[in-house]
């Protein structure tokens, strides 16, 4: 693969990261701020943002090994 293409799909997960990292601050504030006042009455919104956030923190994973891999290939 050239170069160009190896910086380029650096640059999009790199830009995916950061929208990501950015989702999971807006869902940290979300069950943090209003919702951990009155857990019981948001039981159901609670679950579905910790789902939430699992899934985000999975793709950051994945975006890491993504990374890794373009970094050996720069390097072959």
């Amino acid at each position: 693969m050239a170069s160009e293409d190896l910086d380029a799909q650096d640059a999009a997960l790199t830009t995916e990261e950061s929208q990501l990292r950015y989702d999971l601050s807006l869902l940290h504030d979300e069950l943090h701020g209003n919702l951990g006042r009155d857990v019981h009455h948001h039981a159901d919104a609670i679950a579905n943002i910790e789902k939430r956030i699992r899934a985000i923190v999975l793709r950051l994973t994945q975006v890491e090994r993504e990374r890794i891999e373009l970094n050996i290939a720069r390097s072959l």
